[in-house]
């Protein structure tokens, strides 16, 4: 994000603002095939949105700027089955999904 935004202080039309205004920001200094090299980032305080429509207003955003991951703290993120991460460094992929 830029400017260190926290998802939930930021406007959610304003969410991809951010991400695309950091990628041409990080682009203009190291270069446009750089920049096609990030997959994904630590967000600011490791934030996850714990409301539902922003959260998946986020992570649209972050897949329709191109990126792959995100690291988030490991007790924001709730497994389906409601069991404690057997290995916390292991990738999680986290899909949106409408309720």
């Amino acid at each position: 994000m830029w400017s260190h935004s926290v998802v939930t202080s930021t406007p959610v039309p304003d969410i991809k603002l951010h991400m695309m205004a950091f990628r041409h920001h990080f682009a203009s200094i190291f270069g446009f095939d750089a920049e096609q090299r990030i997959k994904g980032f630590s967000a600011p305080e490791m934030h996850l949105p714990i409301h539902p429509d922003v959260c998946f207003e986020y992570v649209k955003a972050l897949k329709e700027c191109g990126y792959e991951w995100l690291m988030v703290q490991e007790h924001t993120v709730e497994i389906l089955m409601a069991t404690v991460f057997e290995i916390p460094i292991f990738p999680i992929s986290l899909w949106p999904r409408i309720l």
